[in-house]
Parts: structure tokens; sequence; C-alpha cells
């Protein structure tokens, strides 16, 4: 799916990351595109001290308990 919104294939260390943690959800709009593992990582740190039942994750972004910071690819 990200490569049909970027109109080119992934490079080997590009990350898609799912912002809602459902991986079935390929919603372009539930897509990021991380440069590479580390910056994916770095994501996954910042909601990690946020939050400690990542199953919850869906519902606090639709509660607007939690976002996603598409400019700095991290959740506040």
């Amino acid at each position: 799916v990200m490569e049909s919104v970027i109109g080119r294939r992934l490079t080997d260390r590009e990350r898609v990351h799912h912002i809602d943690l459902v991986k079935g959800n390929n919603d372009p709009e539930n897509l990021f595109l991380f440069p590479g593992p580390r910056e994916h990582r770095l994501c996954h740190n910042s909601l990690n001290a946020i939050v400690r039942d990542t199953e919850k994750v869906p519902e606090l972004l639709r509660m607007g308990k939690l976002h996603f910071d598409r400019t700095e690819g991290v959740y506040k």
C-alpha cells in the first residue's frame, strides 16, 4: 500500500509504521514511512513511554487521548 502512496518501491532500510498498531489496517491515513529502523524504533519508544498496554492504542487515538505527530514521527 505504501508503495502505491509514494509511487515507488520501498528501500531496504525504509519501515512502514501502522499508527494504530493494527497491522491489518492498511488505510493510507494509518501508515507512516520511516527512513530507517532507528527512526521507527524511536517512534515505538515514544509510544512505550506513554502507554503500557498497546492494545489500547486504537481506542486512545480515537478518543483523542493519544496523538501521532506526523512531523516528528512520535506519539504524544
